[in-house]
């Protein structure tokens, strides 16, 4: 696999350097800015990253907003107490989470390792993408983004048919709200986990006639079974 490209800025110079040292040392591309303006300068000059880390002290938070809403660029602000994070609006949110000040560097690690091992899974689900698949009466045709039974096709929006894309594609274990957040709506902040659930209610609804359950698994997410 290729280098991972990491732009980072922070409005403080020892936090840039910690948290730089720390990607760097685990073998990301880490290029280092001193501001917002010069990193998006640079994002949208040159070659675009695969992550932007920006402080949301330090034009984040605004940036942060701007980027999202024209791109789905994944982005990771620094946050300290004094943000108030659960007051911001959620088009200032960042997609793929946050990480607390006073930085500690093996927790930014641990975020960055797990947001490209998400990104991972979504290219590896595309490539699956064109393969039809069946289980139990339920037949899913990714090319035409359609599902049927034996009753004919079912009426699905884009969200559940995603939903039911994800859980039938990993039949051998249970799928995360979070995961699914991540797949379907471009987000991991465990506070939308509402958004899933409301989903997952109208999907059940659907395939009533059909022999497919959706379980939930208590504190975690959902999985697919069949009935006898």
């Amino acid at each position: 696999m290729s280098q991972r490209s990491i732009y980072l800025t922070a409005g403080d110079s020892d936090l840039r350097k910690k948290a730089a040292a720390a990607l760097k040392h685990e073998g990301y591309r880490v290029s280092v800015f001193k501001s917002v303006k010069e990193l998006l300068s640079s994002a949208v000059d040159g070659i675009p990253p695969q992550l932007i880390i920006m402080d949301a002290a330090a034009g984040g938070f605004e940036a942060c907003a701007r980027i999202q809403a024209l791109s789905d660029l994944p982005i990771v602000l620094f946050v300290g107490e004094e943000d108030a994070v659960d007051a911001w609006p959620e088009s200032a949110k960042p997609r793929k989470g946050t990480v607390a000040k006073p930085l500690d560097a093996a927790v930014l690690v641990q975020h960055v390792r797990e947001v490209f091992r998400r990104m991972d899974e979504r290219e590896k689900a595309a490539r699956r993408d064109d393969q039809v698949m069946v289980f139990a009466d339920v037949q899913i045709d990714p090319k035409r983004q359609k599902a049927s039974s034996w009753y004919g096709d079912l009426t699905l929006s884009p969200n559940e048919y995603g939903v039911l894309f994800c859980l039938m594609s990993h039949l051998n274990r249970p799928v995360g709200r979070g995961e699914l957040l991540d797949r379907i709506w471009g987000s991991e902040k465990a506070d939308e986990t509402r958004v899933v659930d409301d989903t997952v209610k109208r999907l059940r609804r659907k395939i009533t006639r059909t022999r497919l359950v959706v379980e939930t698994v208590w504190g975690y997410g959902f999985r697919l079974r069949a009935r006898l």
